[in-house]
């Protein structure tokens, strides 16, 4: 079974059973042509939309695929897993890895460099994913089909399970791109999903295009020019918004988790969440709700806040 990184070191790929032939396809998904059709029409009405708190602040907005699509979603991730095989520093929508796995791998660091990139998973367009098909073996009607599935208004659906495993294996040209520049420079690599981090026990000249930085937000042009060419040349984008530099007396956080001694979580994220439950032990839920509404001028529910923050 081809995998990403067997392509990447040039073996010639050969499509999984599943993925070998529409009528391969069709029997592992127990679908019909007529089926296959109505998807291709009209995919972008199966899917939920709606917003979720993010834990960092902001709102994610999710795409969540109805019944059908999803258990077919879920159909074709059986075999995607088997065709991917994560490097190390990827801790994004991996078996047995985390934010925390991520975390701990910058533990004691003296410097961190956050890079948050924009639009994750809208930038990964289905050409892209189309591509990335095609360099896997996988016949162009199969090829289109699986497309048809997993992806919607062009482009990766956020909230649908295949989304994570094709994210990581599009971005494996440029997490070996990003491993190769911080093993010459002795940099500590690290990414999940659209947050990737970089760690030093020195002075951290070669993240930088000139001197460094102050501890705290970054303008992108203070970031080493190849490094970021890296990622450009990759088809992504950085976030202005989220790009930070912890010094040697900061308090260093890596994907919402401060790192230092251990892995833990920051004490105003804790405060909040203990406030809004004493709120609603106090005054009740539906005062709680309107109160959230009105302070932060939110319209999704109160319950779903917290589990956003807490799961």
């Amino acid at each position: 079974m081809p995998t990403a990184i067997s392509v990447a070191f040039g073996k010639t790929p050969t499509p999984p059973v599943e993925f070998s032939s529409m009528a391969a396809l069709k029997t592992h998904l127990k679908i019909s042509d007529k089926e296959l059709l109505v998807i291709r029409k009209h995919r972008s009405k199966m899917y939920s939309h709606f917003i979720i708190p993010k834990k960092s602040g902001g709102v994610r907005f999710i795409d969540a695929p109805k019944p059908r699509l999803l258990y077919l979603q879920r159909r074709l991730l059986e075999v995607l897993v088997k065709m991917h095989k994560p490097r190390n520093p990827v801790h994004g929508f991996v078996r047995k890895r985390s934010a925390i796995t991520n975390a701990e791998e910058h533990l004691n660091r003296k410097h961190v460099m956050n890079i948050d990139l924009k639009d994750f998973f809208p930038t990964i367009t289905q050409d892209r994913v189309s591509s990335l098909l095609r360099i896997l073996g996988i016949p162009s009607d199969v090829r289109a089909a699986i497309l048809s599935i997993c992806c919607a208004n062009g482009r990766l659906p956020q909230g649908a399970p295949t989304s994570p495993v094709f994210s990581n294996m599009i971005c494996l040209r440029m997490d070996r791109q990003l491993m190769g520049f911080c093993k010459t420079r002795r940099i500590k690599y690290s990414r999940y999903a659209d947050d990737l981090t970089f760690s030093l026990y020195t002075a951290p000249h070669q993240l930088f295009s000139e001197s460094v930085p102050s501890p705290g937000k970054l303008a992108s042009s203070q970031i080493s020019r190849e490094l970021k060419s890296i990622i450009l040349d990759n088809g992504f984008v950085l976030n202005e918004d989220k790009l930070r530099y912890f010094g040697p007396s900061s308090r260093k956080e890596v994907t919402g988790l401060i790192v230092s001694d251990f892995v833990n979580v920051p004490r105003k994220f804790v405060r909040n969440i203990r406030a809004t439950i004493f709120d609603i032990e106090k005054n009740g839920f539906p005062a709680a709700q309107i109160k959230f509404s009105t302070l932060y001028r939110k319209t999704n529910p109160l319950s779903e806040h917290l589990r956003g923050k807490i799961v």
